[in-house]
């Protein structure tokens, strides 16, 4: 992977269709043993891509593809507002571990700065060990825990995080 080769290119409504399929692929291999094997394995296509189209033509969410070169390796999810939130930061698994979340977090980062934030949010999956150690690594404070839950894939932590703060 060639780092300058990285985009973060605005989704367009025809893309809906490649951001649910790379939904579908990312939680296959990130959420196996966390999420329930039956959630996993009825993944709804065609719903995911009707939600995510949705929220490409909002004007209360941005959504970019992860680009590196021309190959698409994850997407973003942002939700604007009083509480700006950081809804989705996904990267295929052989594309992890390269630099690509780094970067993309500090797009968002900036992202939110430029809308004039000074925080946002984003909730995690608690037994999703690399992500939590990937937000804690980012600067991240967690400011609620939602672990009430039975079914361990609905329990949610919540981070937040200055807009200020550099990337570590």
């Amino acid at each position: 992977m060639n780092p300058s080769e990285l985009q973060f290119r605005p989704a367009r409504a025809e893309d809906g269709v490649l951001i649910a399929r790379l939904r579908h692929k990312i939680w296959q291999t990130t959420y196996r043993g966390i999420y329930p094997d039956e959630m996993l394995e009825s993944f709804d296509i065609a719903w995911h891509t009707q939600k995510d189209i949705q929220r490409i033509l909002s004007p209360d969410y941005a959504v970019f593809l992860i680009v590196c070169g021309e190959q698409p390796v994850g997407y973003l999810n942002l939700r604007r507002g009083e509480t700006p939130h950081l809804l989705s930061l996904y990267v295929q698994k052989e594309y992890q571990n390269l630099g690509i979340g780094g970067k993309a977090f500090a797009f968002v980062r900036e992202y939110f700065r430029d809308e004039g934030a000074a925080f946002f949010t984003c909730d995690c999956q608690p037994d999703n060990r690399n992500a939590m150690d990937f937000y804690r690594h980012q600067g991240g404070t967690i400011i609620r825990e939602d672990l009430h839950n039975e079914e361990s894939w609905q329990n949610s932590v919540t981070f937040q995080f200055f807009v200020q703060d550099k990337q570590v």
